[in-house]
């Protein structure tokens, strides 16, 4: 048995003095309440499991400051001899990268005492576990459960994996191989949209008795919401300002639809499939084009600060984010179109891998930017940013006021990735509520999957899922009770709009 402390959860304070002081010294700014809430709540879980073996896993909203927490989290677990090492294991380079840089910058100004190092691979892994540091790594690195790994003493590491909605615990998936590798070793996970497979594998086992009969389920850890963080002001509202775009496309003059009452399902399903020809790609350019005159007029104090709005433009595949790269540079060219501050507009692709027409996404920001080797440099100056999944998950910009979707989603955490691209607020800016514009996706199953991650996640066992109705039954009274007059149905009208629609896509999920 381990001899655990004789301190209850939450009385525990890192040796290395106020976890506040300790984020202020690193960041430079103050810490939000619910950062230092995890990392104490975090800290105080190692302790109580000395030898290894803790699980957790953490829903934060995107924008909600993950990174920080991160990095206050590792400082202080090494600092205070918590754990000798700590794995930090993302899904991509230019993440790796970002994490990189901002890790050290933080902890080169609290003068941490060990060290930082990328492992290529497993074997790396293995042989740097006998040191005392922090080891950053991929998961696609575990394509299998390394041998080296297994036989490695680890149960004195840490193991994060950010961003962790792109994998699932099943065997034979990077996620599944990194429990096997690090068998002894605690597993923290951070995520935004959490999956109901990870949550019964990483959950934090719970009994809501206010139902008739307990209803056991899996929820996180630590919990801040997309409904707390629009709340408290740390992100802005996704949905607010979202535009289902398709209804106004125009291919040679005509609408695309053939009448006006025509199906949205048949809508979009047609211009679904004839999204690659050059005629629909020329008007799907021109559209979006047409709209940034209205999204840079919402950001008035914004650009008079000087700040620039970016937009994100999503597609689907490699090829089509590089010729709808050329097809806007081209309208752009031929109708002289500048932005804001009166610049001619800049388009920036990224991409990884070869496609016809660019032997990369460097060739092809070659181009127009002077330095297409540094992709920070390159987002620093571009005005529309063309992707299709560099960049759609895990990166930080705030100046992004605008997404295109040109893409049909097939999954609610892509989705909910999407949207907090651009919900990053930044007090004092000026920045408004973003614009959503969504070429290809049914309005309804919109609003329906950005309601399953606006209020806390759980996985019930349950088989006929009664457990969910109830959770769901519990939030749309909570959408009630924010309107102050519970269960009247002019109550709902003095929602906001985005609210309305969120609180439709909860009943519908319901019945």
């Amino acid at each position: 048995l381990v001899q655990r402390p004789k301190v209850g959860p939450g009385q525990w304070m890192a040796a290395a003095a106020d976890l506040e002081a300790c984020f202020r010294r690193g960041f430079g700014g103050k810490a939000r309440p619910h950062q230092l809430e995890a990392a104490r709540g975090l800290l105080d879980l190692l302790r109580w499991h000395p030898c290894g073996g803790a699980r957790a896993l953490v829903q934060h909203a995107p924008g909600a400051g993950k990174t920080e927490t991160i990095l206050l989290l590792v400082y202080c677990a090494l600092e205070d001899g918590l754990v000798d090492r700590v794995i930090i294991l993302n899904y991509a380079v230019d993440l790796e990268e970002q994490l990189l840089a901002r890790s050290l910058r933080f902890w080169g100004a609290l003068r941490a005492t060990f060290s930082v190092r990328r492992a290529e691979t497993g074997g790396d892994l293995a042989a740097a576990l006998g040191e005392r540091g922090v080891l950053l790594s991929l998961l696609q690195k575990f394509t299998t459960c390394p041998s080296q790994l297994q036989q490695a003493e680890a149960k004195r590491s840490l193991v994060i994996i950010d961003e962790a909605h792109r994998g699932i615990p099943e065997e034979g998936t990077y996620i599944y191989n990194v429990d096997m590798a690090f068998g002894r070793a605690s597993k923290v996970l951070f995520t935004a949209t959490p999956r109901p497979d990870t949550l019964r594998r990483y959950g934090t086992l719970r009994c809501d008795g206010a139902s008739e009969g307990d209803v056991l389920f899996r929820a996180p850890f630590h919990t801040y919401t997309q409904r707390d963080s629009i709340r408290t002001g740390a992100t802005l509202n996704p949905l607010e300002k979202y535009v289902s775009a398709v209804c106004d496309i125009e291919v040679d003059g005509a609408k695309l639809s053939d009448t006006a009452t025509a199906p949205l399902v048949e809508f979009l399903e047609r211009l679904h499939s004839q999204r690659g020809t050059t005629a629909v790609r020329s008007a799907l350019a021109a559209h979006v084009l047409r709209q940034l005159p209205r999204v840079d007029e919402d950001m008035p104090e914004m650009i008079k600060q000087g700040h620039q709005p970016k937009k994100l433009i999503v597609l689907s595949d490699m090829q089509e984010v590089f010729e709808m790269t050329l097809e806007l540079r081209g309208q752009i060219e031929r109708d002289h179109l500048c932005n804001a501050f009166g610049r001619p507009l800049k388009v920036a692709c990224f991409f990884s891998g070869k496609v016809n027409g660019a032997r990369s996404d460097k060739e092809a920001n070659s181009w127009d930017f002077c330095q297409p080797e540094d992709d920070a440099s390159v987002l620093g100056e571009a005005d529309l940013i063309v992707v299709c999944q560099k960049y759609t998950t895990g990166w930080d910009e705030w100046r992004v006021v605008a997404v295109f979707i040109l893409r049909r989603l097939g999954s609610e955490e892509l989705l909910q990735q999407l949207l907090g691209r651009a919900t990053r607020s930044r007090p004092g800016s000026g920045k408004r509520r973003p614009w959503i514009f969504d070429y290809l996706n049914d309005p309804d199953w919109v609003f329906s999957g950005a309601a399953r991650f606006y209020e806390e996640c759980r996985a019930y066992d349950d088989e006929n899922s009664c457990g969910e109705l109830h959770d769901l039954a519990k939030q749309i009274a909570r959408f009630f009770s924010s309107s102050q007059r519970p269960f009247q149905e002019a109550a709902a009208l003095r929602l906001q709009s985005c609210d309305r629609a969120l609180l439709r896509a909860a009943v519908v999920r319901y019945l």
